[in-house]
């Protein structure tokens, strides 16, 4: 049950109810001497009478109080009334819990990586302090306008620092410990591999909580997710994480990298605390802000130029294409001692477009199209003829799979030809062009050659 408004504390006067967590409950208070906001946390009443909980609640402040940081939650004095009520006084923040921002989906990039050196931050200057948090989670971020706090140090613990990673060193003055040996400490979805199997924790414990906090930031959704906890548990300790990039394409391969080697099951190959996984978020940050590295969207922009390139190489290659073609015709119309029309007539089918990129599908076929028509040595047959000379020769037509194809000719040359075989359409014209392939269209062929000046329709 909150506590009303006006109790008093010594010299603090409670305002309002802030929130309740597994040992204690959180208020809005004023400190009367100071005329300042703070907040003012009170072991629960159910906890009052246990030694051990009292106790924990204390080495929580005296941890805080070691640690100066402007990523940590400070505190400002500690104290027990006349029934044995402790309580812990912090400063009072505004904004909202990490645990209630990530309901409203994951973070942008540059807010995510801010965020992420920030609690990185924080951790690496608590480990230098020889203190391991044991139970990071969004619930225990807090979010500022002037960045994230680190609160609730209540499971904390003084451990082995890590020097390499494969030794440890023993912190001096350690305090005894507060929790049963081999007890697993924490909360479930956010515990490390060792943890759960109940081992001995130290900075990597936290780089592995982090991780799981970040991939869940830039994400939207927990990177090991389950039914129950015993699911959850099994897939921290024995499934591989995805990479954060599976689900949100912006994010770059060096954010996925650091992320799963913040996740490594093994700690010996996992970041030997969070100085050095911050070193590496910062560097993102800074290739990020300075471009060295580019996201997809930044790719994205970056390949409007080349593609405006493509599209004019192609209009090149159709121009180039129809120059060939006229200059072609005009000197097989200047050698030849006759001709059996004053054009020649070509049949234009469709081109396979390899480039990749849609806007081509169609375009190229209509642009050289154009260009050939103002030739004037060429005629281009039209669809209608190009269907009724199909039947004539005993061919259904299939206007709707046309096949890459060329421009080809009486004599048979056949323009930018395509490595794929052509279909009926592309190797028939007027005139006398035949499809050579085809042996009534030779035939007709034949015929029309050994006739003078009189048009015939193959």
């Amino acid at each position: 049950m909150a506590l009303p408004a006006g109790t008093r504390f010594g010299a603090y006067e409670i305002v309002s109810a802030v929130g309740a967590g597994g040992m204690g409950e959180v208020y809005r208070a004023r400190d009367t001497r100071l005329e300042r906001e703070v907040a003012l946390k009170v072991l629960s009443p159910g906890l009052t009478s246990s030694e051990l909980a009292r106790e924990r609640f204390q080495r929580e402040a005296r941890t805080i109080a070691a640690l100066h940081h402007p990523y940590i939650c400070a505190i400002y004095d500690v104290g027990e009334t006349q029934e044995h009520q402790a309580f812990i006084v912090m400063e009072f923040l505004q904004g909202e819990t990490l645990e209630e921002r990530l309901r409203k989906g994951p973070f942008a990039l540059p807010v995510l990586l801010e965020s992420a050196t920030a609690l990185a931050e924080a951790l690496a200057a608590a480990h230098a302090a020889g203190i391991v948090h044991r139970d990071l989670k969004p619930a225990n971020v807090f979010l500022t306008a002037w960045g994230p706090k680190l609160l609730d140090f209540g499971v904390a613990k003084s451990a082995p620092r890590v020097v390499g990673a494969n030794s440890v060193t023993q912190t001096d003055a350690a305090p005894p410990m507060l929790t049963a040996e081999g007890a697993a400490v924490g909360t479930l979805a956010y515990m490390s591999p060792e943890q759960l199997r109940g081992d001995d924790v130290d900075a990597r414990t936290d780089v592995f909580s982090l991780g799981l906090v970040l991939f869940q930031m830039a994400t939207g959704r927990p990177a090991f997710a389950g039914a129950t906890a015993a699911v959850v548990a099994a897939a921290i300790l024995h499934e591989q994480p995805p990479a954060p990039s599976t689900h949100r394409s912006e994010l770059t391969t060096r954010f996925d990298e650091i992320i799963l080697k913040a996740l490594e099951k093994d700690r010996t190959l996992r970041y030997a605390n969070a100085a050095d996984l911050r070193a590496d978020l910062q560097r993102l940050k800074r290739d990020t802000e300075t471009g060295a590295i580019a996201t997809p969207a930044d790719r994205t922009a970056a390949a409007t130029p080349a593609r405006r390139g493509r599209l004019w190489l192609a209009a090149g290659a159709l121009v180039t294409v129809a120059a060939i073609a006229g200059a072609y015709f005009y000197f097989l119309s200047s050698h030849r001692p006759s001709s059996l029309t004053d054009k020649e007539t070509v049949v234009l089918a469709d081109f396979a477009n390899a480039s990749g990129d849609r806007v081509f599908d169609g375009t190229l076929r209509q642009g050289l199209s154009i260009q050939l028509q103002q030739s004037p040595f060429l005629g281009l047959a039209s669809d209608t003829r190009i269907q009724q000379l199909l039947r004539l020769m005993g061919h259904r037509p299939a206007p709707s799979s046309r096949q890459p194809s060329h421009v080809t000719s009486a004599s048979g040359w056949a323009a930018a030809p395509s490595s794929k075989a052509a279909s009926p359409a592309s190797a028939l014209s007027t005139s006398s062009v035949c499809a050579p392939r085809d042996a009534t269209a030779a035939r007709c062929s034949a015929r029309s050659r050994s006739r003078s000046r009189r048009r015939k329709t193959c």
